[in-house]
């Protein structure tokens, strides 16, 4: 009797397994503050073709997605220096760029995307240049930034498409004071000329004169139905939202996710590695995009782990979505998820990375969906 009942809690847990990667499991498996209002669903998993593991290496963790096709892009960290572009298969479609300082290379291409016409738009932090690469007819056009005093373009980040024929571009500055009046977004014509400013740092930093520009780095998206815009920051759960309309703020979020650390400490430990490294994985969690679908506002968040300081692999972290009512900004609850969110499909499914080996590469499309009764 004792087997068969042992057998059938084997049974019962493989079954929920299959069922539902993201689901709490057996009775062992604790399920999450809020979660239980929400779940999971695997939309696609990719992995992306041997010919595109021929142009992949160090593959830097944000995946932009084209606003009218099916198609993906992805760049490395360190050489080859290019654009992947991809397709919902994972069939390569192009690679765009090379390394180098000529008008069709690139050196940093970590503010990268598409605009509405599927050209591949780059904001490249070392040679302090736009481009945008234009397949139909091959051809390359460059832009330099403006000369704005104490501004600078963020050098990591997404280029979305536009919104109403303006782009909507990360901007830190360049001496790290922050006030109520430092902004955190420009906003650009088609052309990357600089037309406004707008958004704010979060209340807590400007509260906090001593934090420095690593704990506070921005993030955003762009939500041209509702004519908004989302940010928040690699350190803090909150999100702001802003009108695109008179780029005022319309709220910001209070509450805490169950499972994001914030430290008291922030980074007066980074010039002490050994302390730096127990905060970064004891005391402080991250930010890694602010994404919204249909009904949902998303940040993505995670962990470090022991195993990920020794080993690197940023697959050992913990991971978590916070989400928030889209109509009300109130917080929904917390999911667990594998991987790295990298980005959000045009269709509005997050993109997750569950392997990131060159040779089997592999994303998943996530969508977020209540729970409804049974």
């Amino acid at each position: 009797m004792i087997k068969h009942h042992k057998l059938l809690q084997i049974l019962c847990c493989a079954i929920t397994l299959f069922t539902s990667l993201f689901s709490s499991g057996c009775q062992q498996q604790p399920t999450l503050p809020g979660s239980s209002s929400l779940q999971l669903e695997v939309v696609k998993e990719i992995t992306l073709s041997p010919e595109v593991a021929e142009h992949l290496g160090n593959v830097v963790d944000r995946i932009p997605a084209s606003p009218s096709e099916d198609l993906l892009a992805l760049t490395n960290a360190r050489s080859p220096i290019h654009i992947v572009v991809v397709d919902y298969n994972g069939d390569l479609v192009e690679v765009v760029g090379s390394e180098g300082r000529g008008p069709e290379e690139l050196l940093w291409p970590r503010y990268f995307g598409f605009d509405q016409e599927n050209n591949i738009v780059v904001y490249d932090n070392d040679l302090a240049l736009f481009k945008v690469f234009k397949h139909s007819s091959g051809s390359v056009s460059s832009y330099s930034p403006p000369s704005i005093q104490d501004m600078q373009i963020k050098g990591e980040g997404y280029f979305e498409g536009t919104c109403k024929d303006k782009w909507y571009i990360l901007t830190s500055s360049f001496s790290g004071i922050i006030d109520d009046s430092t902004p955190i977004v420009g906003i650009f014509s088609k052309e990357f000329e600089l037309l406004h400013t707008m958004g704010r740092y979060d209340p807590l930093f400007v509260e906090r004169s001593e934090t420095r520009s690593v704990m506070r780095s921005p993030t955003l998206q762009t939500d041209c139905e509702r004519k908004v815009l989302y940010t928040s920051h690699v350190k803090v759960p909150f999100i702001q939202v802003y009108s695109m309309n008179d780029q005022s703020l319309i709220h910001r979020t209070e509450a805490m996710p169950p499972s994001f650390k914030l430290s008291d400490t922030f980074v007066s430990t980074v010039y002490d590695f050994a302390a730096h490294q127990e905060f970064r994985r004891d005391e402080q969690s991250t930010n890694m995009i602010v994404s919204h679908n249909e009904h949902y506002v998303i940040t993505s968040f995670f962990n470090n782990t022991t195993e990920f300081i020794e080993t690197r692999d940023s697959l050992t972290r913990n991971y978590f979505l916070a989400v928030y009512d889209r109509e009300t900004y109130s917080f929904i609850g917390e999911l667990p998820v594998e991987g790295t969110i990298a980005g959000t499909t045009r269709q509005g499914y997050l993109i997750e990375i569950i392997d990131d080996n060159p040779e089997n590469f592999t994303i998943r499309f996530l969508d977020i969906q209540p729970v409804t009764g049974g």
